[in-house]
């Protein structure tokens, strides 16, 4: 079991590290040094890379109290 842990541990700090070495690629190759505009990069990648032709992708920008209709989700809960 602590061996198990260990090993879970280790993954987890090695994929932490590696992403953390990306995002700074990342940072110098669109020539950023601010945190903010790296993280706004990677939204708008996200955003760009929605399945636009899925029926159940939406975008709400700037919305700031909604009201969810739970039903009409099809998950009666």
């Amino acid at each position: 079991m602590i061996i198990n842990n260990n090993a879970k541990a280790q993954m987890i700090n090695n994929t932490i590290s590696r992403m953390s070495q990306a995002y700074q690629q990342v940072k110098t190759t669109i020539g950023t040094q601010s945190n903010k505009e790296l993280l706004d990069y990677v939204f708008y990648l996200n955003i760009m890379n929605l399945n636009k032709t899925s029926a159940g992708n939406k975008l709400l920008v700037d919305v700031n109290s909604a009201l969810v209709d739970l039903q009409s989700s099809g998950k009666g809960y």
